[in-house]
């Protein structure tokens, strides 16, 4: 008997370009999946650890919100309905923010102040007047000064 799994290796392809459509077909991963590999393996080391704050810092501003399930299910409707991943925010925050909204309401202005708290505490940095978008900047700009240990506290 055969057994039809997906299969696990990896695909080099650029998927912004329509002509690779078919071998990510052919792998049985989506284009977003590809997207986000593509776009993790190319992100330099100081990229890497911008994003994983900025994703921490969510994912702990949306425990405010529920338990595990209720993180996971926010993080899964980003990601599904909107085309939001967590390691997208810090390169691209405006989507998030409408993704955000778009959920929330006026209540979207809660999870965003939750979020530049949580930022602005790892980053031991005042969130108050701060945009999500002057946090994410100024964690780019600390990872490229000073050394990814003192981020990640």
């Amino acid at each position: 008997m055969m057994s039809h799994l997906r299969s696990s290796r990896a695909i080099a392809v650029d998927p912004r370009t329509t002509s690779n459509i078919s071998p990510l077909k052919q792998s049985g991963i989506t284009r977003k999946q590809a997207l986000a590999s593509y776009t993790r393996e190319n992100a330099s080391p100081q990229e890497k650890l911008v994003s994983k704050i900025v994703s921490e810092s969510v994912t702990e501003a949306f425990y405010h919100l529920g338990p595990k399930h209720v993180v996971e299910c926010l993080i899964d409707i980003l990601e599904l309905e909107h085309s939001v991943t967590l390691a997208s925010i810090a390169s691209n925050p405006c989507n998030f923010k409408k993704a955000i909204e778009s959920m929330f309401g006026e209540g979207s202005y809660f999870i965003d102040k939750l979020i530049r708290a949580r930022l602005g505490k790892k980053l031991g940095l005042d969130y108050e007047g701060k945009t999500l978008e002057d946090l994410i900047a100024a964690a780019a700009s600390s990872s490229s000064s000073s050394s990814s240990s003192s981020l990640l506290n």
